[in-house]
């Protein structure tokens, strides 16, 4: 049963071809680059079952699916805790506890969402987990020629108040780090040359830095449509921005901020998915 106002974490995938210039998989049906793109949501699913039970690479994590559909995973990650305690003689003993948190995966091309419980006694950071499922999925998903690549969503809004405002005149560098777009719903507000440059030239992520002149600073606004599409397609999970204030040496990331939704009073089951996928469906 999950307990009253459960957090999940909210991350974004994508999956994106690992060589455009790729070997046709005849036994896959899959001939073109254009094909694989169309198979990848179909991939991505069979992957999460062949996941299932320990991760490979990774000791002591295991996983077990409790629920699915036809477009969504379900499932449970537990990770394995050694414990001591006192024996009625005095005596100390170790036993295996197994903390576990719920991880949802809707994987609708359009979607594609991981949305992973917040629960302290199994993780202090979900990213670390999430980096563990990303390499146990990519371990299968390499067979196919793909590989699925996890960023946090994140409020943009904050980012805009924090660069406008708090550190106006502050801001010595922005670097930021895009996964190649693969998703139109979210890719709409980047220019097409950025995302066609990216393609045409085999990239998987694109690291883009702006510095400002050592006596000076950069001038960043909303209003730069270039820039605001950049952020905007960051915020939706395609990528993170690093963002470094002059006379300080601690880089920020947009990734220490994730967005998060909670979900009251219910145990999330096949019953209730639906209302998990209306909470994400509002980000």
């Amino acid at each position: 049963m999950i307990s009253s106002s459960t957090c999940f974490e909210v991350y974004r995938y994508q999956i994106i071809p690992i060589d455009r210039c790729f070997q046709a998989d005849w036994v896959m049906g899959i001939s073109t680059i254009e094909d694989l793109i169309s198979e990848k949501n179909n991939i991505f699913m069979q992957t999460l079952f062949e996941i299932e039970g320990d991760f490979i690479g990774r000791k002591g994590l295991t996983s077990k699916i409790i629920a699915t559909g036809k477009d969504y995973v379900l499932m449970k990650i537990g990770r394995r805790k050694l414990l001591k305690r006192e024996t009625k003689d005095f005596k100390s003993e170790v036993y295996d506890s197994w903390p576990s948190l719920i991880v949802f995966f809707w994987n609708s091309p359009d979607k594609q969402f991981l949305a992973v419980q917040k629960k302290t006694s199994v993780f202090q950071s979900n990213r670390t987990l999430v980096k563990s499922v990303e390499n146990n999925i990519n371990n299968k998903m390499k067979n196919f020629q793909l590989r699925s690549h996890y960023e946090p969503l994140f409020e943009k809004e904050e980012f805009w108040n924090l660069i406008s405002n708090e550190f106006k005149n502050k801001i010595d560098y922005v670097v930021f780090n895009l996964v190649t777009p693969n998703m139109a719903a979210i890719s709409a507000s980047l220019t097409e040359d950025l995302k066609s440059f990216a393609k045409e030239t085999n990239t998987a992520k694109t690291k883009l830095k702006i510095e400002s002149d050592k006596d000076s600073s950069l001038n960043l606004t909303p209003k730069n449509r270039t820039l605001s599409g950049l952020v905007d397609y960051s915020s939706k999970g395609g990528g993170d921005i690093a963002v470094k204030l002059k006379g300080v040496k601690k880089v920020m990331h947009t990734s220490s901020s994730i967005k998060e939704v909670y979900f009251d009073e219910i145990e999330l089951d096949e019953k209730n998915v639906h209302l998990l996928k209306e909470l994400l469906s509002t980000l």
